[in-house]
């Protein structure tokens, strides 16, 4: 129970990390600015979520892109 909670917590860690970072180098003012604990919080507990929503997203741009080109 533990070491799967550990491993949920590292990987929350790493994916809030992760996240921040593209968010302060890829968007534009004024989301480009870094997250408070809350949002680091956020993005930890509920990194599944967050991440699939950012990964269908991502597809969505990419094909759109491709369509457009």
């Amino acid at each position: 129970m533990i070491d799967s909670l550990s491993i949920y917590i590292c990987v929350g860690v790493i994916w809030a990390v992760a996240f921040e970072y593209f968010c302060i180098n890829k968007l534009e003012e004024p989301y480009n600015a870094p997250f408070v604990n809350r949002e680091r919080l956020w993005h930890v507990l509920v990194w599944p979520f967050n991440a699939g929503l950012f990964i269908y997203h991502l597809i969505l741009e990419a094909r759109n892109n491709k369509d457009n080109h």
